[in-house]
């Protein structure tokens, strides 16, 4: 997981230095902000029960969806709006 953070935060580094033509030091200091702001975030995330309990909810609102909602989608209404305005 370290490497993708790390893939993601040079991404982000080479962006930002593209846009805003950074200088070297300029690039430094994107590239140690935002590595501690990707870092601090993954270790909240992981050391938290945030992340199974969002991984738990992503799940079950997918499976819903795709068991439930997707059934009724073809049903026909069983009014049509003009049936409901009289």
């Amino acid at each position: 997981m370290e490497y993708i953070i790390g893939i993601v935060v040079s991404v982000i580094v080479q962006i930002i230095k593209r846009v805003m033509k950074q200088s070297v030091l300029g690039t430094y200091l994107a590239l140690l902000l935002i590595s501690f702001s990707a870092a601090a975030i993954y270790v909240f995330v992981k050391d938290t029960a945030i992340w199974p309990l969002f991984m738990q909810i992503v799940t079950v609102a997918g499976a819903f969806y795709a068991f439930v909602i997707r059934r009724f989608e073809n049903i026909p209404p069983l009014f049509t709006p003009e049936e409901l305005e009289r």
